[in-house]
């Protein structure tokens, strides 16, 4: 439900200088004051008795406050040492890390001993294969909200919220932010349909155990 009315009826017009030029009120009983005629729908048909039927539709918002909405999570490939526990991996899996080259180093068992074999083989093994050995990078669950509502003009800030930081979901959204996370508007579409327009704000979820930094990310298009 994204808050939109739609009424579509017909009418009967003599001539076709009426098709075009006539006026079509909306139905007494619609009992709807806040839609107004969509021109660009208006079609009409030749009828049997030489006059036109007109199909007039009818558009507007029945509650501004209606909008819907969705999370859409998935995952993405992200360089280990980003990971919020890098450190305490590296202490568990006896792993180094170089900060100036970025290449990690897992001893291929875990109990730090090699092998004479390939890794996975049994031959020469001494200690149970580490499984961080060869790994540099993990997935982490990202995350972006996306909503959709219908409004009669478009926005004043569909550019300047670019950026943006949030720290959570809007009301009325019934899911939490994760600890240590916040949101970063994304740029998205507001498209306008009829008299009407569609606005779409999507916002993204920051890594796991990093927030947005507004001293960033709000120079986008001069928020400051």
């Amino acid at each position: 439900m994204t808050g939109l009315g739609i009424l579509d009826c017909a009418y009967h017009v003599d001539t076709l200088g009426e098709v075009f030029a006539g006026e079509f009120p909306i139905p007494a009983d619609a009992d709807a004051p806040y839609l107004t005629e969509n021109f660009g729908r208006r079609r009409f048909e030749k009828w049997w008795d030489g006059g036109y039927i007109v199909n007039v539709c009818f558009e507007g918002i029945v509650n501004p406050d209606i909008f819907q909405y969705g999370i859409y999570p998935s995952f993405k490939e992200a360089k280990l040492p980003t990971h919020p526990n890098f450190q305490e991996l590296l202490k568990k899996y006896n792993g180094t890390y170089d900060p100036t080259t970025g290449v990690i180093i897992w001893q291929a068992s875990q109990g730090g001993a090699t092998y004479s074999g390939l890794p996975g083989s049994s031959f020469g093994q001494t200690a149970p294969p580490n499984v961080m050995f060869g790994q540099d990078s993990y997935v982490e669950v990202a995350a972006i909200y996306r909503s959709e509502k219908i409004l009669t003009s478009m926005p004043e800030d569909v550019l300047t919220r670019l950026g943006k930081i949030k720290e959570d979901l809007p009301e009325g959204v019934d899911k939490l932010t994760p600890p240590d996370r916040n949101w970063i508007v994304m740029p998205s579409p507001c498209v306008k349909r009829g008299i009407l327009f569609e606005d779409t704000q999507e916002w993204l979820l920051s890594p796991p155990g990093r927030k947005w930094n507004s001293d960033v990310y709000d120079f986008i298009l001069g928020n400051q």
